[in-house]
């Protein structure tokens, strides 16, 4: 993340350097930011970490990802819907206090992989107030382990996606009790913001995410 490279320094996110040419290229991380593998995760014999603990820890990447996700939308919150209070008489601090709040009202998580997953868990902390409300909207089946979790361990509906992508914007809508404040992108899938879009599922003054990887995102 080079927005977090101030002037007349040369590390940001992970430890990259620039002249390094970004991790994405080098796989490079400063091994101050890395933990030691446990010799018990390791194989005497084969000197490989299972596969059963390498897939756990995966998630520790991702689950920054949001963290860094969920501040952004602060920002961006604060940033530009500060202003909607400041005309009704709200004094400044608080109408940003007000912004970061209201805009997880209405939050809609499409797609429930790895990021889509963890977006629920981080996003239903911080969403705070019981009125505010978080949907996810994805392709795994309602009795799926995934879904189970969801419901278990976060106040996140679960809304099973279903025919075309205005039916799917039209269920969005009825199960956020409105036009989504914050629309989170996470299913690798162009129809997530073709629903944001162009079938309207987004509010006014929101904030899109989107954390797939692949499709183009065009907007009229």
């Amino acid at each position: 993340d080079p927005s977090r490279c101030s002037e007349g320094t040369d590390m940001f996110e992970y430890g990259c350097r620039r002249q390094d040419g970004l991790m994405c290229r080098e796989g490079f991380y400063n091994p101050d930011m890395l933990l030691s593998v446990p010799d018990k995760c390791v194989s005497p014999v084969s000197k490989k970490m299972p596969v059963s603990i390498g897939a756990r820890l995966i998630f520790s990447d991702p689950y920054a990802c949001v963290l860094f996700l969920k501040e952004r939308v602060e920002d961006l919150a604060m940033g530009h819907n500060y202003r909607l209070y400041l005309g009704k008489g709200v004094k400044r601090e608080k109408a940003f206090d007000i912004a970061k709040e209201r805009i997880f009202e209405k939050t809609a998580v499409f797609g429930c992989g790895t990021i889509g997953l963890l977006a629920c868990a981080v996003l239903s902390k911080a969403a705070g107030s019981k009125k505010n409300r978080i949907v996810a909207i994805g392709k795994n089946h309602p009795d799926s382990n995934v879904v189970k979790f969801i419901k278990k361990n976060t106040n996140v509906e679960y809304l099973f996606a279903e025919g075309g992508k205005s039916e799917q914007a039209k269920a969005l809508e009825k199960a956020l009790g409105g036009k989504a404040t914050l629309f989170i992108g996470a299913s690798g899938s162009p129809v997530e913001h073709r629903i944001a879009f162009e079938c309207g599922a987004l509010g006014n003054n929101a904030i899109y995410s989107s954390f797939s990887i692949g499709p183009s995102i065009t907007i009229n």
